[in-house]
């Protein structure tokens, strides 16, 4: 790279600070420092050379060398070194020391009050001896401790005043002394004319309104619903379908005459390479990352783009406007069961115009009950229940029109090239997408009514967000909600004189969907589950396991998992695949449903009879016996080509009634 030194010497200039915040960076500096802080001296090199954008580094171990600008974040590894000390020029010219933060993911630029607040030059200003200042020490920032308005304003000034030029500030006589107020002499001949700062303050409420609404913040009343909002509603109904496999497909509301998108690829692109940094950092981080991803893409949740092109003109609009691309990062939940990394998007990043995907999106009404009634209400029951839904967001699907409004990108290696992605189900961090999932839960409701009332009426008022707190005053009812399906782990040990212990670990369990599905399709869920719970279990507990043995009373389900996913339709295969893979290197069999004791999880049982249920807190009695005497049956073919055929008919004759 050709050394900028012989170009313009050793000449010594400073950006102008207000130059430097429109542009949103710094065009040219010198960078000096160590590992723990960087020096930085900001320069600016003459107008005839527009062409060099460079920039001087010498770290303590290396040589002095120029880099473009770009490189610069890089080289210094700004994700953990990100505190510089830099020379800029105030409105006076003079040099101050600035101690700046680099933020890559910041949309705008700021700077303190401390800052802006430097002390004024008066030393030339020549102001007449016999004049007595009210505040002698005016042009040093302070605090202000009384505000004296327009009822006492003019009667404090007197008819004495003094003004030089029109340039230079006024020194008016007051009662209190003499003050000075007015424009600024510029130290820039060139400048004209001078740079004037002005600050405007709007106070709509007084001291004592604010006061009142502090207060009826807490008031209990019913806010109506606002024009937009009852927009929003209108659009979901108008908008929505549902797919195949009865899943609600939405489409985003987007606001009436909202700007139009610019382009938000360079923002994201950058955001990815800092958050890659990172992952490739923390193995652990990237392991995890880099799994949700990938079943992100399993689950079909997201699509490849086989040839993107960041200018592509959405096909939801008339008018061109550009894909949206969104920034994305991890969130941890450690009370998680399941998954404590969530992959979280921004929609809340600027495109290169100003806007961002939810600027346009409106955000929608609430639908669902408030949490003080829905405990009130819980704290009623004789019998409570609670239960969640699992991937709650994922579980609506987005409107294939919408797909390039939910663009992102990813790579699991530096070595790959960056691919680009379309969400296809909401995302969590758009502003649409908390109305769009509980709004789906109310319409499952409204739709199952005459068929599941009960049912119905649960969802629609014990529901918040995706937990469910419910209950009933009778056994019998209580069982009729938690129809569902469910998983449990046992720790079986042999200690050093050949006795034998089995117990129950854990066990968890699902409500059964609203909507109807096949018998085996429940058991596939309950596998699904099992092999999650075991997941978990095994990260918990860091023991050395020597063997894992898994069973299920669903020889349908064993064949799924015994074959390649992509010979199922999508509902199977999907789960199958995470199966697969969570239980890998596992042993699966086929156990009775009498000798399964996940099947109390799915008829229920009172505390009464679960505490004396041996088979549910020892499982079943053979694993007390050495492995060769278990009730381990063979996984039998011919068994499963009846119940298929038994199954088939079954539904074909459902069909025909």
């Amino acid at each position: 790279m050709p050394n900028p030194d012989d170009e313009i010497g050793n000449k010594m200039l400073t950006t102008d600070f207000e130059t430097q915040m429109k542009q949103n960076r710094c065009k040219r500096g010198t960078f000096k420092g160590s590992i723990t802080r960087i020096k930085t001296f900001v320069e600016s090199l003459d107008s005839e050379k527009p062409d060099l954008d460079l920039v001087k580094v010498k770290l303590d171990h290396l040589e002095t060398t120029w880099h473009k600008y770009d490189e610069v974040q890089t080289l210094l590894e700004l994700n953990h070194e990100t505190t510089a000390i830099v020379g800029v020029k105030d409105s006076q010219k003079t040099l101050q020391s600035c101690r700046v933060l680099l933020d890559a993911g910041s949309q705008a630029n700021f700077i303190t009050e401390d800052t802006v607040q430097q002390p004024i030059n008066t030393s030339t200003w020549n102001i007449p001896k016999f004049v007595k200042l009210a505040d002698y020490h005016f042009n040093t920032p302070g605090n202000i401790d009384i505000l004296i308005g327009s009822e006492l304003y003019l009667h404090l000034m007197k008819k004495g005043q003094i003004k030089k030029t029109e340039n230079f500030p006024v020194i008016q006589e007051t009662t209190l002394g003499w003050i000075v107020a007015g424009k600024l002499p510029s130290t820039d001949e060139n400048e004209n004319p001078p740079k004037i700062t002005s600050l405007f303050i709007n106070s709509e409420l007084n001291i004592q309104n604010q006061l009142k609404q502090f207060w009826e913040l807490e008031e209990i009343k019913t806010t109506p619903r606002t024009k937009e909002e009852s927009m929003c509603e209108q659009h979901f109904l108008e908008n929505l379908k549902r797919n195949q496999d009865g899943r609600f497909i939405v489409r985003l509301p987007r606001r009436q005459n909202h700007t139009t998108l610019g382009d938000s690829f360079d923002n994201a692109h950058c955001r990815f390479l800092l958050l890659e940094r990172k992952l490739n950092k923390v193995t652990n981080l990237k392991e995890d990352y880099s799994n949700f991803m990938k079943r992100y893409l399993e689950l079909d949740h997201m699509q490849v783009i086989e040839q993107p092109t960041r200018n592509d003109a959405l096909t939801c609009n008339d008018a061109f406007e550009r894909p949206y691309y969104l920034p994305h990062h991890a969130v941890f939940k450690q009370t998680s069961s399941t998954t404590k990394l969530r992959v979280v998007f921004d929609a809340s990043a600027k495109a290169d115009n100003g806007i961002s995907l939810n600027d346009t999106l409106i955000v929608g009404p609430t639908v669902q009950q408030d949490l003080i009634s829905i405990v009130l209400r819980f704290r009623t029951h004789v019998y409570a229940m609670t239960a969640d839904i699992a991937k709650m967001y994922r579980q609506v699907l987005v409107d294939p029109r919408d797909y390039d409004l939910q663009r992102i990108i990813w790579r699991n290696s530096v070595e790959e090239e960056i691919g680009h992605y379309q969400l296809k189900t909401i995302a969590y961090g758009t502003a649409s997408a908390p109305f769009f999932a509980t709004r789906c839960i109310i319409q499952l409701a409204n739709e199952n009514s005459k068929q599941f009332p009960k049912a119905s009426e649960v969802i629609r008022h014990d529901f918040y967000v995706d937990d469910l707190q419910t209950g009933a005053d009778d056994l019998t009812e209580t069982m009729q909600l938690q129809d569902g399906y469910g998983a449990c782990i046992y720790l079986r040990s042999v200690n050093t004189f050949g006795n034998i212990s089995v117990k129950l670990l854990c066990s968890k369990s699902r409500v059964a969907p609203v909507k109807q599905i096949s018998i085996p399709r429940l058991e596939l869920c309950g596998a699904l589950l099992m092999a999650r719970l075991l997941n978990f279990v095994n990260l918990a507990l860091k023991l050395t396991i020597n063997k894992i043995y898994l069973w299920t009373d669903s020889t349908v389900v064993l064949s799924w998992i015994s074959a390649l996913p992509t010979k199922w339709k999508t509902f199977v295969a999907n789960r199958v695949s995470e199966i697969q893979d969570l239980t890998d290197g596992c042993v699966w069999g086929h156990v009775s449903t009498d000798e399964n004791p996940a099947d109390v999880l799915s008829r229920g049982n009172d505390a009464f009879e679960l505490q004396i249920n041996q088979l549910w807190w020892y499982g079943p009695s053979w694993l007390n016996k050495p492995s060769e005497y278990w009730n381990h049956k063979p996984f039998d073919e011919t068994n499963l080509k009846a119940e298929i055929v038994q199954l088939n008919f079954a539904m074909y004759l459902l069909h025909l009634r």
